[in-house]
């Protein structure tokens, strides 16, 4: 577990980043606390970069559901290379139909798959989704 996320419990932070630490996972203890961090409204988190994790659709369902939450206004949001899958796609699809404050996500090095591609195109559509930038 990364000690940022422990740390964001401790002390009041504008930029959180989850980076590859060798053979360090972010884990399950690891996501329920950044989970709870989240749903903390005195955290004002301008980036959440979670690179290089085996995070997988259970995770990613975990963060969509609460990126989802109203209180959680994240503007960029960093999904590299944590093995998305086109399952991924589905929750990432609705987040993206009403999280209002996301305006940029990079999905970069995922195996979305073109039926997963095709959802967020979708997803992109909608008026009410504000990324401005995708990667």
């Amino acid at each position: 577990m990364s000690m940022c996320i422990v740390l964001l419990h401790y002390i009041h932070c504008a930029c959180i980043s989850v980076c590859r630490q060798e053979e360090n996972n972010l884990g399950d203890g690891g996501l329920k606390r950044l989970s709870e961090a989240l749903k903390n409204t005195k955290f004002r988190i301008q980036v959440l970069e979670l690179q290089d994790h085996n995070l997988g659709d259970c995770g990613v369902k975990q963060l969509c559901e609460d990126l989802m939450n109203l209180e959680c206004k994240i503007p960029n949001l960093w999904l590299r290379d944590i093995d998305l899958t086109t399952d991924s796609t589905e929750d990432l699809s609705c987040d993206l139909k009403i999280n209002h404050k996301l305006t940029e996500l990079n999905l970069s090095h995922n195996k979305l798959g073109d039926r997963g591609v095709k959802r967020l195109c979708e997803a992109l559509r909608n008026p009410e989704c504000k990324i401005q930038s995708l990667r």
